[in-house]
């Protein structure tokens, strides 16, 4: 029910991080951070994606990674909320829905399918880091006929990118977006240009699966989630416009 088709337009070209910010780079703004672990496997090795992290410490990376790159703010404190400074800057920041969206399932591709790897259960082979057998006794729903080689999260580059170059879009562990989350079924219809999302909200969106997703429902493209709390198989990846 969340699932809301929109029809949208994007005019400004930006640049995705090509993998999820790992522990090492996360370390350099935070080196207190500690990603925890998943059954015996320790998810804060340095190539891994950094999790365990609200999306208030994502923001707060983007703009002191900004700063370090001598980058205008793209976020403001605002009556005690992280807020996007409007109009947009080149600053780093979280990826809206739609960036996310296009890049992962549109872009580079001449159709689009249910799953990344095609239009039918299971997985194929080395297709990505999802709640395979290994992990059939830590998780409630696991891929019976499915092995990805991790326990928990993947280094990243571990599986093979999508048609543009990038890495872990679906699968690994799922990413913070910039929107906040709110069903509305009142944009149906409407083009909305270059959107960032809605203005007020409890939660945020969150996209992509994870090491910890093995249901149907959870592995297709248009599976969105929401959230405001950190958890081991959620982080996630930056974005910024050209100009």
């Amino acid at each position: 029910s969340n699932e809301i088709e929109k029809d949208v337009v994007l005019t400004k070209a930006y640049y995705l991080g090509i993998h999820e910010v790992t522990n090492k780079q996360f370390a350099a703004f935070d080196p207190s951070h500690d990603s925890g672990v998943f059954g015996r496997s320790l998810l804060n090795e340095e190539s891994r994606p950094v999790v365990n992290l609200g999306w208030d410490a994502a923001v707060r990376f983007c703009n002191w990674l900004s700063e370090q790159d001598q980058l205008p703010l793209a976020y403001h404190l605002k009556s005690g909320k992280w807020q996007l400074i409007l109009p947009t800057t080149r600053g780093y920041r979280l990826p809206t829905e739609a960036e996310w969206a296009w890049i992962a399932r549109y872009a580079g591709t001449e159709k689009t399918t249910r799953f990344p790897w095609g239009d039918a259960m299971p997985p194929t082979a080395r297709s990505g880091n999802y709640a395979d057998i290994s992990a059939r006794d830590l998780v409630a729903y696991h891929i019976k006929s499915y092995s990805d080689g991790f326990l928990g999260s993947a280094p990243g580059g571990s599986f093979r990118p999508n048609p543009l170059g990038l890495y872990d879009l679906e699968g690994n562990v799922a990413e913070w977006i910039h929107d906040i989350y709110v069903p509305d079924p009142s944009l149906i219809g409407e083009t909305t240009l270059d959107p960032t999302g809605p203005d007020r909200g409890q939660y945020h969106v969150i996209r992509g699966a994870s090491f910890m997703h093995g249901r149907f429902s959870e592995l297709r493209w248009t599976y969105r989630d929401y959230g405001v709390k950190q958890r081991p198989d959620l982080g996630f990846r930056i974005v910024r416009y050209l100009e």
